[in-house]
């Protein structure tokens, strides 16, 4: 009789156990996607980064060599698209990749138009319930950039100085204290590399850096802190011309700080950060790098409001400013290669994101709802 007891409430466990691990094997196996799409639409005072001088000056006819833009400030359009993939390789372990492009269209100025490209990995290293371990990896291109006219070292011309850039990053995440605080830690290298006359600045960023969350999505209120030290190595002078090129390898430090207020579909961010940057070359004939230290701040202001069938609402302004400290004894209006300016940008952005299913996917970023 016991026997027959036993036997009844095992078959009544197992029957009740195989949806749970079927339901549990279909979680863990589940794949998502999402698609997001925005077009941005905003207004820079100044896209070549002109002094105040050099913007006075831009439609001059005696320095019509020096610039091959109509105006210092232009409007300008982003049409971008993000796609993001990820599966659920295991319980609460989750494998993601996201990709993303991005095109500037200048309504003035076509000859700064360019593209971004951006591929993004993402792995959970574990199945931790609350103190989660993330590595995230990515790649990005810009093709083909227009910086400004520069002089060409040994000469009184100016040329285009355009470059390409492909970028490559690692990090990993920490939760420290679940639903508090979260770290990271993360290193990059950027190279760059300009086109003719100019390859004396072409180079490598190297930085490295780390980051503090307080207030993790979900919360009211959030607080972000972050330093990163970087070091760029330019190729140089070239010894095999009669010429002195300049040298723009530079050592830099940031600090950078970001808070946020939100809501269930929204937030607004205050934002702010400072760069420190000294020139390294110990040549003391490149008057406009020797001995120099700039001083880079920006401070910005961000809205985000969701709205239905997944549309979301974002304006923002920003402010960015650059001094730069010359050696002693260098006259101020030499100065043709240092760059003092001050940029505002004021933009307004409209987009579409749907996703399928819920997904804990490293892809989707936490500032896409939660900066």
């Amino acid at each position: 009789m016991r026997k027959g007891r036993r036997a009844v409430l095992c078959a009544l466990a197992v029957s009740a156990l195989v949806p749970l691990a079927r339901s549990e094997e279909s979680t863990v196996s589940r794949s998502h996607f999402s698609v997001r799409a925005e077009l941005e639409g905003r207004y820079d005072d100044n896209i070549t980064y002109l002094s105040d001088r050099d913007r006075d000056r831009v439609g001059d006819p005696a320095f019509a060599d020096r610039y091959k833009i109509e105006d210092p400030g232009d409007y300008v359009w982003v049409p971008a698209a993000r796609l993001g993939w990820s599966l659920n390789l295991a319980k609460r372990v989750t494998t993601s990749m996201q990709l993303e492009a991005k095109a500037y269209r200048y309504s003035a100025n076509e000859i700064k138009d360019y593209e971004t490209f951006e591929i993004r990995l993402a792995q959970d290293l574990s199945a931790a319930r609350l103190f989660q371990t993330r590595l995230i990896v990515d790649a990005s291109e810009t093709p083909d950039y227009y910086l400004r006219e520069l002089r060409v070292a040994g000469t009184t011309n100016y040329e285009s100085a355009r470059f390409s850039s492909r970028e490559y990053g690692v990090s990993l995440e920490q939760v420290l204290i679940p639903k508090l605080l979260d770290a990271s830690v993360h290193g990059a290298r950027t190279r760059r590399s300009y086109d003719a006359p100019f390859r004396e600045r072409s180079g490598d960023l190297t930085g490295y850096g780390a980051d503090l969350d307080l207030g993790p999505p979900g919360r009211l209120a959030g607080f972000h802190l972050a330093y990163e030290r970087s070091r760029y190595d330019a190729r140089g002078d070239d010894g095999s011309t009669p010429v002195l090129e300049p040298d723009i390898s530079s050592d830099r430090n940031q600090l950078s700080a970001r808070a946020a207020i939100r809501w269930a579909l929204g937030y607004v961010t205050l934002s702010g950060s400072r760069e420190l940057r000294d020139y390294r070359t110990d040549e003391s004939t490149d008057i406009y790098h020797f001995d120099r230290e700039d001083t880079r701040t920006e401070y910005g202001l961000g809205f985000h409001q969701g709205l239905p069938a997944g549309l979301f609402l974002e304006i923002a302004l920003s402010h960015e400013e650059n001094g730069a400290h010359l050696a002693p004894g260098v006259p101020e209006s030499l100065a043709n290669d240092v760059t003092d300016y001050s940029e505002n940008v004021l933009s307004a952005s409209v987009g579409w994101r749907f996703r399928s299913g819920r997904s804990r996917s490293g892809t989707e970023g936490k500032e896409e709802v939660n900066p």
